[in-house]
């Protein structure tokens, strides 16, 4: 049981109140009480909001740990290893899938040197040495998203000494993204069900170590 599963809010300031109700008269008494159990009340907030993610309840394939930090929760799925210098394609399920209110992201992974950590791997900089592509569907077989890029196209960001590269194009707003948010939550049919993974090297394509990702929320 969790602290959520103690603690609703609304029950909380009902306490809070019937203590203003029964303190006496007393003004510097009653602002002490009532003071009190709203500190008591935004900590028990604070703190359902800040545990770990509950990724035990996850079986799908891939690997997934817990990234969270002291201000938000997170995870992260990571998926099987190729080379960038092979063609790869693979389909994972994705059921029990822990919902998270921010946005979740899916991208790879790319084993680049950390002499490069903060700038865009130099690997991809001279065009296009492979296309990802990444097909999301739900339980019921409906597409989430349908895009691919070539790699020197990813938005490329370093999180935690890790290269990640996911599809979004900010020239292009409306176009196809590789992140998703559980807006239906409460329909088992609309959760992420299947991911599937392809990925077509070019023939200068460089034989680096890669993996594609699920993230969402903080990460330590």
């Amino acid at each position: 049981m969790t602290v959520p599963d103690l603690v609703d809010n609304n029950s909380a300031t009902a306490i809070a109140l019937r203590v203003q109700e029964s303190v006496p008269e007393i003004p510097a008494m009653r602002a002490i009480c009532v003071g009190g159990m709203l500190v008591i009340t935004a900590v028990f907030w604070v703190c359902s909001c800040h545990l770990p993610m509950r990724i035990s309840e996850y079986q799908g394939d891939g690997e997934i740990s817990n990234t969270g930090n002291v201000f938000i929760r997170g995870f992260k799925v990571d998926f099987e290893t190729f080379s960038l210098a092979r063609r790869y394609q693979a389909t994972y399920t994705l059921e029990g899938l822990p919902k998270h209110q921010s946005l979740y992201q899916v991208g790879i992974v790319a084993a680049i040197p950390l002499s490069e950590e903060g700038m865009r791997p130099r690997a991809f900089a001279g065009g296009p040495v492979g296309t990802l592509s990444l097909d999301l569907e739900d339980a019921s077989q409906q597409p989430i998203f349908t895009c691919k890029s070539p790699l020197n196209e990813l938005d490329w960001r370093w999180r935690n000494r890790e290269a990640f590269g996911a599809i979004y194009d900010p020239h292009h707003p409306g176009s196809a993204t590789s992140s998703f948010s559980l807006e239906a939550e409460g329909d088992p049919a609309h959760l992420p069900g299947r991911l599937q993974i392809r990925y077509e090297p070019a023939d200068n394509a460089p034989d680096i170590r890669a993996f594609v990702r699920i993230r969402v929320g903080g990460e330590k």
